[in-house]
């Protein structure tokens, strides 16, 4: 499936995850590091997620030794779920609040998202309970992971196995990072789901 096909179709589901604008890490010797350089925002299956810049991740490079099946960690649309699950790590799951500050912070007006997601955006009435903060569990995490790489065309075998190596192995990258490690990620990211939305 060619870019064009596969933006339509995930349009058609409800998908706005758009390729992230970042940079590479400096000093970093394993080469995979980089950097947001503008604020991200995105939506898929209810959940609303806000990214602040400065927030760096490795697209999906644990562990090591799946980084042959991964192949290029940040290029290419099917490489968003890894960034997405990265988030999801990086926080623990759990960003801080929704706050009017955010919103202002992440003006879609001047964004290049679709015009659906606009009208969603704002329609969601933010501030009335139909927007709440969520906090996703890792089992939650890497099952929505699965499911984006789906829904971004990555194949049955690939996905399947990437999943299956995380389940097994990607417990330690969910809790060993520090405390202030994961506070510092927590500062840069809102993530939040449509009332009636199920995480699961």
């Amino acid at each position: 499936m060619n870019d064009e096909k596969l933006i339509t179709s995930l349009y058609n589901k409800g998908i706005y995850l758009p390729v992230p604008n970042v940079k590479p890490v400096q000093n970093d010797i394993t080469g995979r590091l980089v950097e947001l350089e503008e604020d991200y925002y995105g939506c898929f299956y209810g959940i609303h997620i806000f990214i602040e810049k400065g927030f760096v991740y490795d697209g999906g490079s644990k562990p090591e030794f799946s980084w042959g099946l991964i192949g290029s960690a940040h290029t290419g649309y099917d490489k968003i779920p890894c960034f997405i699950h990265d988030v999801l790590y990086g926080c623990m799951g759990q960003g801080k609040p929704l706050t009017i500050k955010t919103l202002k912070h992440f003006d879609i007006n001047h964004s290049p998202c679709p015009p659906w997601v606009h009208d969603n955006f704002y329609n969601l009435d933010f501030f009335s309970g139909k927007l709440t903060d969520t906090r996703f569990k890792r089992n939650e995490a890497d099952w929505k992971w699965l499911e984006l790489m789906d829904d971004f065309s990555v194949c049955w075998s690939k996905r399947n196995a990437m999943y299956s190596m995380v389940r097994t192995f990607g417990n330690s990258a969910w809790h060993d990072s520090t405390m202030v490690d994961i506070e510092k990620d927590r500062k840069l990211i809102t993530i939040t789901k449509e009332f009636n939305t199920a995480i699961k």
